[in-house]
């Protein structure tokens, strides 16, 4: 088992009849409702129906579930009161994005090494995007892949 390639993203999206990206880092059309799980909570709708996305059908089997990303934020060098004056905490720290955005790292590192791309669907678009998070402060789910062997 291991965490999937950017390029392990792009072989779903085209088992899933999506066209290859135009760049490798570029979004994969029309495959979020393919990737939602169509699911509630407490009688409310996980994810929110949106024309352009079309009608959930998690027809991938993957139940992409909103639960957002999180930011910690800066770290703080000021005395904690909680821990007799040890600093370190994440002051600001905050789960971002629930109930609209499902966010999955990839095995990918950019050019500098501290960010490292992730896929992430949206609630109002049909595309599986792509960015980049600081690996020490930017928190995404993982989903792994496994090799055949």
């Amino acid at each position: 088992w291991r965490l999937p390639t950017n390029a392990d993203w792009i072989s779903l999206g085209k088992a899933l009849g999506s066209e290859e990206p135009s760049s490798p880092l570029g979004p994969i059309e029309d495959i979020a409702s393919k990737l939602m799980a169509d699911i509630e909570f407490n009688t409310d709708k996980m994810w929110t129906y949106w024309p352009k996305v079309g009608e959930i059908t998690n027809s991938s089997l993957m139940a992409f579930v909103p639960a957002g990303y999180a930011n910690l934020g800066s770290i703080s060098t000021e005395p904690d009161k909680i821990t007799d004056g040890v600093s370190g905490r994440y002051p600001t720290a905050a789960f971002i994005g629930i109930e609209e955005y499902s966010v999955f790292w990839t095995a990918d590192l950019s050019e500098d090494n501290n960010l490292a791309y992730y896929r992430f669907i949206f609630e109002q678009q049909p595309e599986l995007m792509l960015s980049k998070g600081d690996v020490r402060t930017f928190g995404a789910n993982v989903r792994c892949v496994r090799d055949a062997e």
